[in-house]
């Protein structure tokens, strides 16, 4: 597996499944002048090579890679990397929509941080007001992200507030299990949107 300065910073980025942009966004440390192109005709290289495969090849949006096991032996004899073991429970197709959109990744962000920190409960409101001293967004997108959220499954509603009749977020089963993907590698949220 020959590796120029882009390939390599392409291969040491994918420390878990990921889709084009989060990989750009990692590997730019250490290769800055690489773009989204490049790292789309590397990942289709190693592809035709079976060194990586997509989680997803049905969508046309937010296809994630990840090594396959001979991909894994490469990693393993040239950088000296274990790639972890690819989670077999995880809706990979859900991650890969929630992570295309930069709002929707900081509402489940920001939603499994105040879980395990905190018993406060979140409206959109409470939300946006958190969400916006990291990243600029406004009310509007907010329930708008939410409200898709609810629809795939990934947040719910937990309860309604007394005093302004609100309702309260929290993260459902799946969107537990995305925010520990996230968590587990601390991803940056990323600037591009659907």
């Amino acid at each position: 597996m020959a590796c120029g300065c882009q390939k390599r910073a392409v291969f040491k980025a994918l420390t878990k499944p990921m889709c084009g942009m989060e990989i750009l966004e990692k590997a730019k440390i250490e290769a800055p002048r690489i773009q989204l192109r490049d790292v789309r005709l590397i990942m289709r290289h190693s592809q035709e090579r079976q060194i990586t495969f997509c989680l997803n090849p049905h969508v046309r949006n937010g296809k994630l890679s990840y090594f396959t096991k001979k991909g894994c032996r490469c990693m393993r004899d040239v950088f000296q990397i274990a790639p972890a073991p690819i989670q077999k429970e995880m809706d990979w197709d859900l991650y890969s929509w929630v992570v295309r959109a930069s709002v929707r990744k900081a509402i489940v962000m920001e939603l499994g941080k105040q879980n395990t920190q905190s018993h406060q409960r979140w409206t959109a409101s409470n939300l946006r007001r958190v969400i916006s001293k990291s990243y600029p967004i406004g009310l509007n997108p907010t329930i708008d992200g939410l409200a898709e959220l609810e629809h795939n499954g990934v947040v719910e509603c937990i309860g309604i507030t007394k005093k302004r009749n609100q309702r309260c977020f929290g993260l459902s089963k799946n969107g537990i299990q995305i925010h520990a993907h996230f968590n587990d590698h601390n991803l940056g949220l990323s600037e591009q949107s659907d």
